[in-house]
């Protein structure tokens, strides 16, 4: 026996690549035996050829759709609408009327329609106001 211990080391050592070995071949073995085995059995019925062509997916889900923002959508105008006189996709034209609603004197505010028209015509210079 040797005094400063290298002879443990080199058995400790030997130890260790033989039971590495083993491993392996263990794992070898196990491998092949599983290989053989053949694995589970596929029922004929479920098998089909394979064909290339379009794939069509729905999902079908229950919930609430949310907005990510939200938007208000507010007139400056005040009053009632009573007719709109052109369509969605018509062109105006410069002076065209777009709607028929009450003047703002006939809500009560005082006056007529005829003395705001008149308001309106001083205020704006040439530009035309109807009622």
């Amino acid at each position: 026996m040797n005094g400063n211990g290298n002879g443990k080391k080199k058995r400790n050592r030997r130890i260790l690549y033989v039971g590495i070995g083993v491993a392996v071949v263990l794992v070898a073995v196990g491998g092949l035996i599983a290989a053989a085995r053949g694995g589970t059995k596929i029922d004929p019925s479920k098998l089909a050829k394979v064909e290339r062509g379009d794939l069509a997916k729905s999902v079908v889900a229950t919930g609430k759709v949310e907005p990510i923002t939200k938007v208000e959508i507010k007139s400056k105008a005040s009053g009632i609408v009573k007719k709109l006189l052109v369509d969605a996709g018509d062109r105006a034209k410069r002076g065209q009327r777009r709607d028929r609603g009450p003047c703002r004197a006939s809500q009560g505010t005082g006056g007529s329609c005829r003395s705001q028209l008149a308001r309106n015509r001083g205020r704006h210079g040439a530009r035309q106001s109807r009622c």
